[in-house]
């Protein structure tokens, strides 16, 4: 094995194709090209920092920008915090690329952010044979310290789906409702597909809304406070779950939440970056849900690649769904609705199944609206988030588009 490359920028084992992006990137951000580094939307994926994050921390929003701005899958996005973002030693972060991504290009990219803010590539290794790398393993630096350790996996070629098998399936989520029965959630009650509403509980509307759409067959859930990174900015609200609170106060408050209205088929975290990353906290949540209703599952939004939902449920015997996109865009609209509805198929049409959370939002509805008829034609199946949690192998219930009046 060669020696590690230490010190400014150094690059090992990099085919002559990679070595020419990095220098080009390098040479741009060096000139004082512009990058969107750092910068999160509100539900995009936040870093474990505070009010004054390090450059350290500051990489890590870089990092995400390009993950998410690419159409990385988030369950295909997984991290484990390093010093900088309150675990120990390095961050390590996997992510997956959509078949459409390179490894050239990520390498390019990641350079052209992380040179941004300050830090640099301490060393790059491929791993596969020459022209076809598997894996593309990046040290990044600030200073002489390595803060994240990222491998890029390529894509793995699928076997082709079963033709017994059934359509992929795609489940659309539609976050914080609640507020009222009018207006857009009028609207989204007859598109004519099923869809599933993430309700917040204690609004006016919250018990009012969940009877409409159940009566319309569409599934609710309970939409669960939960205490985000940045709470100064994003308040969760009263009688949120918070980390730092101990353990039957948060099960005071959880208890209080599962009894604000009925009829729901599982709960989702409302923000919850700080929340779902914290193992015990997870733990205790996920033992309670599952003792109020052996039926209840959880739908992990994914708002941090540090989350531990599945390993919890994995622990308690809870049920756990993962987002795969969000639907409403960035902040900037770039990518848009419209775009990221097609990705969602892609998603579903590449690995049988997919699940899209949205907000209400005119530009969302609208694209969702738009999208249906493509989706039908590409034989994407619409179907509730509780069908995706059924074993395929089980089969599952066939269930008709929702009637409109």
């Amino acid at each position: 094995m060669a020696k590690r490359a230490r010190g400014n920028s150094r690059i090992s084992r990099l085919t002559p194709g990679v070595r020419t992006l990095l220098a080009v990137f390098c040479l741009a951000a060096i000139g004082g090209a512009g990058v969107r580094a750092g910068k999160l939307a509100s539900e995009r994926f936040q870093a474990r920092r505070g009010e004054d994050p390090t450059r350290a921390q500051a990489v890590a929003g870089a990092l995400e920008n390009v993950f998410l701005d690419t159409g990385v899958d988030r369950t295909e996005y997984h991290a484990r915090p390093g010093a900088a973002e309150g675990g120990d030693g390095t961050a390590e972060i996997r992510v997956g690329l959509p078949g459409s991504t390179t490894l050239a290009r990520m390498n390019a990219d990641i350079t052209q952010a992380v040179e941004g803010v300050g830090a640099q590539i301490h060393d790059a290794r491929e791993t596969g044979s020459p022209g076809s790398p598997e894996d593309l393993r990046i040290l990044l630096s600030v200073g002489e310290e390595v803060t994240h350790a990222v491998t890029l996996s390529a894509e793995t070629p699928r076997a082709d789906p079963d033709p017994a098998d059934d359509n992929p399936r795609m489940a659309i989520v539609f976050d914080d409702l609640g507020y009222t029965t009018t207006g857009l959630p009028a609207e989204l009650l007859d598109l004519g597909i099923p869809l599933t509403f993430a309700i917040l509980p204690g609004l006016p509307h919250s018990d009012e809304f969940a009877e409409m759409a159940r009566e319309r067959g569409h599934e609710v859930l309970l939409h669960l406070p939960m205490e985000p990174v940045d709470a100064v900015r994003h308040n969760p609200g009263e009688e949120a779950i918070l980390a730092g609170l101990g353990a039957e106060e948060n099960l005071r408050r959880l208890r209080v939440q599962l009894g604000s209205f009925s009829g729901y088929r599982g709960v989702s975290n409302h923000m919850g970056s700080r929340a779902t990353a914290d193992p015990e906290l997870m733990d205790v949540l996920f033992g309670e849900i599952r003792r109020k209703d052996r039926g209840l599952f959880f739908l992990d939004s994914r708002t941090t690649p540090y989350s531990v939902a599945v390993a919890s449920g994995r622990r308690t015997g809870l049920s756990v769904i993962n987002n795969n996109l969000f639907l409403d865009g960035t902040d900037e609209g770039e990518p848009g609705p419209r775009v990221l509805t097609g990705r969602l198929a892609a998603i579903a049409q590449r690995t049988g199944r997919a699940v899209g959370i949205g907000h209400v939002r005119r530009e969302t509805v609208n694209a969702v609206r738009e999208a249906i008829p493509k989706w039908r034609e590409e034989r994407v199946e619409l179907v509730l988030l509780s069908e995706l949690g059924q074993d395929p192998s089980r089969g599952r219930k066939r269930q008709s588009p929702p009637r409109t009046r």
